[in-house]
């Protein structure tokens, strides 16, 4: 299988790191979830029908403890970019910002195994530090040299269910 990426780099200086699943010092994870109705109504005011399993997940979180902010505060561009992928399909997947935000809708959750629900606005250098070594360089060259990369078959080893395996 293949997903389809999306590295945006929004203007200005970027946004700063707070995700949404809090790693407390015992090793445990608490999600972070809305407490307040404004977000959910604000997010369900620009996802269409059909955004899945994930458009309600992304309706539960409080985005303001993320990097993203409140989701009323949400350029254009990235409510854009989550409609096309919590709407599609198709595996895909957003990167936003500096802090390369993970973003992803239903059919991409298979390729995020037991990393999901806690990899969504997180940074994806957390999301996939397992195979960051290889993938890191490739958004770079993106992100900083507006070069597109694009990979036939790339040898991962990833740890998507408690264990080591390849995957391409």
């Amino acid at each position: 299988q293949s997903a389809a990426a999306t590295l945006i780099r929004p203007p200005g200086d970027g946004l700063m790191t707070s995700p949404i699943v809090n790693r407390s010092p015992a090793g445990g994870d608490s999600e972070t979830r809305a407490e307040t109705p404004g977000d959910q109504a604000s997010f369900a005011g620009f996802v269409l029908d059909g955004a899945g399993e994930m458009g309600s997940l992304f309706q539960s979180v409080n985005w303001e403890h993320t990097a993203l902010g409140p989701v009323a505060n949400w350029p254009q561009s990235l409510r854009a970019a989550v409609q096309i992928i919590l709407t599609s399909r198709y595996p895909m997947f957003v990167w936003w910002g500096k802090d390369l935000v993970n973003l992803y809708n239903d059919p991409y959750r298979a390729f995020l195994g037991s990393k999901h629900p806690h990899a969504v606005g997180i940074s994806a250098r957390d999301a996939w530090s397992d195979i960051w070594s290889e993938v890191g360089p490739r958004a770079d060259n993106v992100l900083l040299h507006g070069k597109s990369t694009f990979d036939q078959a790339l040898l991962l080893l990833m740890d998507r269910h408690g264990y080591m395996e390849e995957t391409y």
